[in-house]
Protein backbone atom coordinates (compact mmCIF):
# COMPACT_ATOMS: atom_id res chain seq x y z
CA UNK A 1 0.00 0.00 0.00
CA UNK A 2 1.55 3.15 -0.55
CA UNK A 3 1.84 6.44 1.63
CA UNK A 4 -0.76 8.47 -0.48
CA UNK A 5 -3.71 5.80 -0.19
CA UNK A 6 -2.97 5.82 3.93
CA UNK A 7 -4.60 8.42 3.82
CA UNK A 8 -8.30 7.03 3.00
CA UNK A 9 -9.07 5.93 6.66
CA UNK A 10 -8.61 9.85 7.59
CA UNK A 11 -11.40 11.60 8.34
CA UNK A 12 -12.41 15.84 8.12
CA UNK A 13 -12.09 17.84 10.36
CA UNK A 14 -11.63 21.76 11.38
CA UNK A 15 -8.69 23.13 12.46
CA UNK A 16 -9.04 24.26 16.29
CA UNK A 17 -6.80 27.19 14.97
CA UNK A 18 -7.59 28.67 11.90
CA UNK A 19 -11.09 26.69 11.36
CA UNK A 20 -10.50 25.50 7.83
CA UNK A 21 -11.15 21.77 7.32
CA UNK A 22 -7.70 19.28 7.13
CA UNK A 23 -7.53 15.52 7.28
CA UNK A 24 -6.95 14.47 10.41
CA UNK A 25 -5.07 11.19 10.45
CA UNK A 26 -5.42 10.96 14.65
CA UNK A 27 -8.24 11.70 16.77
CA UNK A 28 -5.64 13.43 19.32
CA UNK A 29 -4.80 15.98 16.57
CA UNK A 30 -6.54 19.15 16.84
CA UNK A 31 -4.28 21.75 14.38
CA UNK A 32 -4.10 20.92 10.47
CA UNK A 33 -0.53 20.75 9.25
CA UNK A 34 -0.33 24.22 8.65
CA UNK A 35 -1.32 25.63 11.72
CA UNK A 36 1.08 22.95 13.73
CA UNK A 37 4.01 24.07 12.12
CA UNK A 38 3.34 28.01 12.48
CA UNK A 39 2.52 27.32 16.04
CA UNK A 40 6.28 25.36 16.04
CA UNK A 41 8.08 27.83 13.66
CA UNK A 42 8.42 25.07 11.28
CA UNK A 43 8.90 26.56 7.64
CA UNK A 44 6.65 26.01 5.74
CA UNK A 45 7.77 24.33 2.07
CA UNK A 46 5.66 24.64 -1.28
CA UNK A 47 3.67 21.39 -0.29
CA UNK A 48 2.60 23.06 2.40
CA UNK A 49 1.55 25.99 0.48
CA UNK A 50 -0.54 23.76 -1.73
CA UNK A 51 -1.92 22.22 0.77
CA UNK A 52 -3.02 25.79 1.84
CA UNK A 53 -4.43 26.49 -0.93
CA UNK A 54 -6.51 23.24 -1.22
CA UNK A 55 -7.75 23.81 2.04
CA UNK A 56 -8.86 27.50 1.09
CA UNK A 57 -10.87 26.35 -2.25
CA UNK A 58 -12.47 23.43 0.40
CA UNK A 59 -13.54 26.07 2.91
CA UNK A 60 -14.78 28.13 0.38
CA UNK A 61 -16.67 25.20 -1.51
CA UNK A 62 -18.57 24.62 1.73
CA UNK A 63 -19.82 28.43 2.26
CA UNK A 64 -20.92 28.27 -0.99
CA UNK A 65 -22.66 24.86 -0.61
CA UNK A 66 -24.03 26.40 3.36
CA UNK A 67 -25.38 29.37 1.23
CA UNK A 68 -26.85 28.11 -1.17
CA UNK A 69 -28.36 25.51 1.04
CA UNK A 70 -29.81 28.16 3.36
CA UNK A 71 -31.16 29.75 0.42
CA UNK A 72 -33.08 26.87 -1.01
CA UNK A 73 -34.48 26.67 2.39
CA UNK A 74 -35.46 30.22 2.54
CA UNK A 75 -37.08 29.49 -0.93
CA UNK A 76 -38.84 26.68 0.22
CA UNK A 77 -40.26 28.61 3.01
CA UNK A 78 -41.12 31.80 1.06
CA UNK A 79 -42.82 29.40 -1.52
CA UNK A 80 -44.65 27.49 1.60
CA UNK A 81 -45.91 30.52 3.35
CA UNK A 82 -46.82 32.28 -0.05
CA UNK A 83 -48.79 28.41 -0.80
CA UNK A 84 -50.61 28.63 3.11
CA UNK A 85 -51.49 32.33 2.45
CA UNK A 86 -53.04 31.08 -1.25
CA UNK A 87 -54.77 28.07 0.72
CA UNK A 88 -56.05 30.82 3.04
CA UNK A 89 -57.93 33.11 0.93
CA UNK A 90 -59.50 30.32 -0.90
CA UNK A 91 -60.98 28.32 2.21
CA UNK A 92 -62.01 31.69 2.91
CA UNK A 93 -63.66 32.39 -0.57
CA UNK A 94 -64.89 28.75 -0.29
CA UNK A 95 -66.74 29.60 3.10
CA UNK A 96 -68.21 32.48 2.12
CA UNK A 97 -69.82 30.67 -0.94
CA UNK A 98 -70.85 27.58 1.47
CA UNK A 99 -72.67 30.44 3.52
CA UNK A 100 -74.18 32.46 0.62
CA UNK A 101 -75.47 28.83 -0.79
CA UNK A 102 -76.69 27.75 2.59
CA UNK A 103 -78.75 31.03 2.45
CA UNK A 104 -79.86 30.46 -1.16
CA UNK A 105 -80.83 27.00 0.20
CA UNK A 106 -83.05 28.19 3.11
CA UNK A 107 -85.07 30.58 0.99
CA UNK A 108 -85.89 27.93 -1.41
CA UNK A 109 -86.99 25.80 1.06
CA UNK A 110 -89.37 28.72 2.15
CA UNK A 111 -90.65 29.14 -1.27
CA UNK A 112 -91.01 25.43 -1.77
CA UNK A 113 -93.20 25.49 1.45
CA UNK A 114 -95.38 28.26 0.28
CA UNK A 115 -95.94 26.61 -2.75
CA UNK A 116 -96.63 23.21 -1.31
CA UNK A 117 -99.16 25.51 0.98
CA UNK A 118 -100.92 27.11 -2.32
CA UNK A 119 -101.44 23.99 -3.62
CA UNK A 120 -103.14 22.72 -1.00
CA UNK A 121 -105.30 25.51 -0.56
CA UNK A 122 -105.66 25.26 -4.44
CA UNK A 123 -106.54 21.81 -3.85
CA UNK A 124 -109.13 22.56 -1.60
CA UNK A 125 -111.18 25.29 -3.69
CA UNK A 126 -110.56 23.14 -7.04
CA UNK A 127 -112.30 20.01 -4.85
CA UNK A 128 -115.22 22.13 -3.27
CA UNK A 129 -116.05 23.83 -6.23
CA UNK A 130 -116.10 20.73 -8.75
CA UNK A 131 -119.85 19.35 -9.45
CA UNK A 132 -121.10 17.57 -7.30
CA UNK A 133 -119.34 19.19 -4.08
CA UNK A 134 -121.35 21.72 -3.44
CA UNK A 135 -121.05 25.54 -4.37
CA UNK A 136 -117.45 26.72 -4.27
CA UNK A 137 -116.14 29.69 -6.65
CA UNK A 138 -114.56 28.42 -9.52
CA UNK A 139 -110.83 29.59 -10.13
CA UNK A 140 -110.27 32.97 -11.56
CA UNK A 141 -108.41 33.05 -14.52
CA UNK A 142 -106.38 36.38 -13.02
CA UNK A 143 -105.59 34.68 -9.86
CA UNK A 144 -104.72 31.48 -12.31
CA UNK A 145 -101.92 33.36 -13.91
CA UNK A 146 -100.48 35.34 -10.88
CA UNK A 147 -99.85 32.07 -9.32
CA UNK A 148 -97.85 30.90 -12.98
CA UNK A 149 -96.13 33.69 -12.59
CA UNK A 150 -95.57 33.53 -8.77
CA UNK A 151 -94.42 29.50 -8.77
CA UNK A 152 -92.94 28.76 -12.56
CA UNK A 153 -90.09 26.85 -11.95
CA UNK A 154 -87.98 29.48 -14.21
CA UNK A 155 -88.25 31.22 -11.09
CA UNK A 156 -87.28 28.81 -8.73
CA UNK A 157 -84.35 27.13 -10.44
CA UNK A 158 -86.10 24.51 -11.76
CA UNK A 159 -87.54 23.09 -8.53
CA UNK A 160 -89.28 19.66 -9.00
CA UNK A 161 -92.52 21.04 -6.66
CA UNK A 162 -92.49 24.12 -8.62
CA UNK A 163 -92.69 22.18 -11.83
CA UNK A 164 -95.51 20.16 -10.72
CA UNK A 165 -97.41 22.93 -8.84
CA UNK A 166 -97.03 24.85 -12.68
CA UNK A 167 -98.11 21.93 -14.62
CA UNK A 168 -101.32 21.68 -12.00
CA UNK A 169 -101.90 25.08 -12.22
CA UNK A 170 -102.07 25.14 -16.52
CA UNK A 171 -104.39 21.88 -16.03
CA UNK A 172 -106.70 24.34 -13.98
CA UNK A 173 -106.40 26.86 -16.21
CA UNK A 174 -107.31 24.33 -19.70
CA UNK A 175 -110.27 24.03 -17.82
CA UNK A 176 -111.19 27.21 -17.59
CA UNK A 177 -113.80 28.58 -19.80
CA UNK A 178 -111.86 31.00 -22.37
Amino acid sequence: MSEREASKGWRIADCLTCGKPYGQEEAWMHDCPLCFKESKGYKLLKGDLAFACLQAEVARLQDAFAAKEAETAAEDASASSAEVEALKSRVAALEDQNGRLQRLRAQLKDKVQQLEGEVARLRLRVGASSPGTGSGAPLDLLLLRKMLLLCHPDKHKDAQPATEVTQWLLEQKSKLPR
